[in-house]
């Protein structure tokens, strides 16, 4: 069972009036502004259950009593099921769990160059994220884009290469979706199995600001009468299509978020939830999308302790970089937006290995990422103060100008400490070409994972029938 992690303490801005004016504010919006929502039949069945609709201009205005009653509904932690049962994870809400990107439409190997992914870049992908031992989690690294049938092609691929909970980018409305319900149904075995551990997330994503597509609104509903996760994330750019104030970013993004919260609590009361914000404003000069920005690390934060106060919890963005090139601007973007995540209080981070601003999945720059990841663990585990960690024995025995290296007190610690397998620890003196290096070390590291890991496969009858899932869902495309 995987468990999570998270530092002794994490970043905190907010006193608590300042949370309570962000959720009023939140309120206000939902209730006031409004949101748009492309769906009569998700529109009446709101109204149906309290919401005020505006058919006309496919408007919906959810009153406060009714969100915070969704609050209170959605669980602080809930189980996401695996193929693998020791892969199990147990989400809560104040626990980090990591896992890796998804979406890109192009791979980037580091010694090949840019390509458009086939299926086998895919199935490699998924491959590495099942053998990294800090993915909690294996999202589809690429995104076929020529597929008509991306999302159950991308679907098979996880089901067939890892053993770990995944996630299912939403592209499609409730029939399509219910094709993937199929796929999942069959690999499980059962629909109670499917109830009791959902193998997938569903992850659909709001348009910024204040709006939600038709097929996404229809496939919460489809998911939730299953009882699945369901993760709603709007990518809002602060400054081009949200506020350009944190406050007010974070809480138009949250109002996105929790519509999906109010959709699948009125259909699943209790039906488990993951909300979020993005947390990269628009680089306004340019006009260009950012996958880092010094405001990171403070709507993290801010987002983290929002999730504390509702007890729900959010996905985050970590691990990724603006960089195509392993120079110090991807290392330093990778680490910062990584520390961000998970010392602001991010459950879900997501987003290991997106690079070139999300232009580009590179399998090495996830590999690269699960080794920042076990730095935050060492970090985590924090500092035990006893009598044989303060050490005034050995340091009575050694005394002044003496040597610990071959005491026992040594020996018996020297694997609390972090020894790196990718950053180097060279000398001056020694010739090096900058960055190469380790690059090159992750790259063999990738080489023989994919030589040498093969999860579990489903058996050869399993893979048949979702073959044939794909086929049928062929006439509905």
């Amino acid at each position: 069972m995987r468990k999570g992690v998270s530092p002794a303490e994490n970043i905190r801005l907010l006193d608590d009036d300042d949370v309570r004016e962000i959720h009023n504010n939140i309120l206000h919006i939902m209730e006031n502004i409004g949101l748009k929502l492309k769906n009569d039949e998700v529109l009446e069945f709101l109204g149906d259950n309290g919401c005020e609709v505006d058919f006309d201009e496919q408007m919906v205005y959810v009153p406060s009593y009714l969100v915070e009653e969704c609050i209170d509904s959605a669980p602080s932690s809930f189980r996401l099921g695996a193929r693998d049962s020791e892969n199990d994870v147990m989400f809560q809400q104040g626990r980090s769990y990591f896992c890796s990107c998804s979406g890109p439409i192009n791979v980037l190997d580091q010694e090949e160059g840019f390509k458009k992914p086939e299926y086998e870049d895919l199935e490699e992908s998924i491959r590495v994220g099942d053998y990294l031992e800090n993915l909690d989690v294996v999202w589809n690294q690429y995104t076929l884009v020529d597929d008509e049938l991306l999302g159950l092609q991308s679907l098979k691929a996880m089901l067939t290469n890892t053993t770990k909970h995944i996630g299912v980018f939403n592209w499609y409305g409730r029939d399509l979706v219910g094709k993937q319900i199929e796929m999942l149904k069959e690999v499980v075995g059962s629909e109670e199995r499917l109830r009791k551990r959902p193998p997938a997330t569903l992850y659909v994503e709001p348009a910024s600001p204040l709006s939600m597509a038709e097929e996404h609104a229809e496939a919460i509903l489809e998911w939730t009468d299953y009882g699945m996760p369901v993760l709603n994330f709007p990518i809002p750019f602060a400054g081009a299509t949200s506020p350009a104030t944190i406050p007010g970013s974070v809480s138009q993004a949250l109002a996105e978020s929790f519509l999906g919260l109010v959709i699948s609590q009125l259909n699943n009361p209790g039906n488990p939830f993951i909300g979020g914000t993005w947390p990269f404003p628009m680089d306004l000069r340019q006009g260009k999308s950012t996958y880092f920005a010094a405001e990171a690390l403070l709507i993290q934060a801010v987002t983290g302790q929002m999730a504390d106060f509702y007890g729900i919890p959010v996905f985050g963005t970590g691990g990724c970089t603006n960089s195509y090139f392993p120079d110090a601007q991807m290392g330093t973007e990778m680490a910062m937006t990584l520390m961000g995540a998970f010392y602001g209080g991010e459950t879900l981070i997501h987003d290991i290995g997106y690079t070139g601003a999300g232009d580009a999945g590179a399998i090495e720059n996830t590999i690269y990422g699960n080794e920042i990841v076990s730095i935050l663990k060492r970090q985590a585990e924090g500092v035990t103060i006893n009598d044989e960690t303060l050490a005034l024995e050995v340091m009575e025995d050694v005394g002044p100008l003496g040597e610990y290296v071959a005491t026992k007190h040594t020996r018996d610690h020297m694997e609390d400490l972090y020894f790196p397998e990718f950053l180097t620890r060279e000398k001056m003196e020694e010739e090096r070409e900058p960055d190469k290096k380790a690059m090159k070390r992750v790259r063999r590291k990738c080489n023989d994972i994919l030589e040498t890991h093969n999860p579990e496969p489903v058996d050869e009858e399993t893979e048949k029938k979702l073959d044939e899932i794909i086929d049928e869902a062929s006439d509905l495309a």
